[in-house]
C-alpha cells in the first residue's frame, strides 16, 4: 500500500511575479526599478526592503512602476512614501467594479490665489456606487489645498485642474477605501512636515483594501514585508539636496 504525498504548490516570489509579468530578468528588473521608481533627496542607495515595500503596494493595486503609475520617496527609516501618479489614480478608480459614474460641481464664486490662476473657491466630486442608494459627495476648498511654491508648479500653471485632481482623490478614498497611497503633492507635504523637526519619517504602507474602476468629466479610462531575497543595487535619479522642494512632473496633471 502506497501513501501519496500531497504536493504543496510553489508560490512565486514578488520579484519573480513582476519579472514574469514584464518579461524582464529578475536581477535586471530590480536594478532598473531601484534606478527609476524612486525620487531621492540624497545619494543613499535604495534598500531591498524599500524596493519590496514598493512592489507590495504596486501589486496590491495593480499599478505599473515602469509607466510611473506608482513610484516612491524613500524616508530615513528605510521606509517609503508610496506615490500614485495621475494616470494610476484614474485607472484604479475606473477599474473599481462598484463604480457607477463620476460628476463634478464647482463653486459659482471664484478666487485667484497668490501665484495661481482664477479658480472656483471649491470643487465637489459626486461618486456613484452600484451597491449604494446614495452617491458619495466630497468637497475640497482651494484655500486648503493650494500650495504657493517658488517654482512653476502645477498649482500655478493649472490651478483649476489641480483642484479637481485633489477633489477626485479625496472622494475616491472615501468611496472606495483606498489607503496607504498618496499623490505627489501629498508626498511632498509629508516629507516637508517631518523635515521641520530635522527628521524625514514618511509613511509606512498599510494596504487595507483590494483594487480599483469612472465616468466623468474625467476620462473613463491598491504593508510592506522585508525581503532578503532581492538583490542588486543602484541609485535613483531625480536627486535633490535635502531641504529644497522638488518640482512635480508636468505628467502628474490630469
Amino acid at each position: 500500500m502506497t501513501t501519496a504525498l500531497a504536493t504543496v504548490p510553489k508560490h512565486k516570489s514578488l520579484l519573480e511575479k513582476f519579472s514574469t509579468k514584464f518579461l524582464v530578468d529578475e536581477e535586471k528588473l530590480l536594478l532598473t526599478l531601484k534606478a527609476t521608481a524612486f525620487k531621492q533627496r540624497d545619494n543613499k542607495e535604495i534598500t531591498n526592503e524599500q524596493m519590496t515595500a514598493l512592489l507590495v503596494v504596486a501589486d496590491q493595486y495593480g499599478l505599473n512602476p515602469f509607466t510611473k503609475e506608482i513610484y516612491a520617496y524613500p524616508d530615513k527609516q528605510n521606509g517609503i512614501v508610496p506615490v500614485v501618479g495621475v494616470d494610476g489614480w484614474s485607472r484604479i478608480i475606473n477599474e473599481h467594479p462598484m463604480l457607477d459614474g463620476i460628476d463634478f460641481r464647482y463653486s459659482d464664486k471664484t478666487t485667484t490665489p497668490k501665484g495661481g490662476k482664477l479658480c472656483p473657491e471649491w470643487c465637489e466630486v459626486i461618486i456613484k456606487r452600484k451597491d449604494r442608494s446614495s452617491p458619495i459627495i466630497v468637497r475640497e476648498y482651494l484655500d486648503e489645498v493650494f500650495r504657493e511654491l517658488d517654482y512653476a508648479s502645477p498649482w500655478k500653471t493649472h490651478t483649476k485642474r489641480m483642484l479637481r485632481h485633489k477633489t477626485l482623490i479625496q472622494g475616491a478614498r472615501i468611496a472606495f477605501g483606498f489607503a496607504g497611497i498618496y499623490d505627489d503633492d501629498e508626498a511632498e507635504r509629508i516629507l516637508e512636515a517631518h523635515a521641520v523637526d530635522g527628521e524625514v519619517t514618511g509613511k509606512t504602507v498599510t494596504i487595507e483594501q483590494p483594487v480599483a474602476r469612472n465616468t466623468e468629466s474625467v476620462a473613463p479610462a491598491a504593508a510592506p514585508t522585508p525581503s532578503s531575497s532581492l538583490g542588486g543595487g543602484g541609485e535613483a535619479p531625480d536627486q535633490k539636496p535635502a531641504g529644497q522642494p522638488m518640482k512635480p512632473s508636468q505628467a502628474n496633471i490630469i
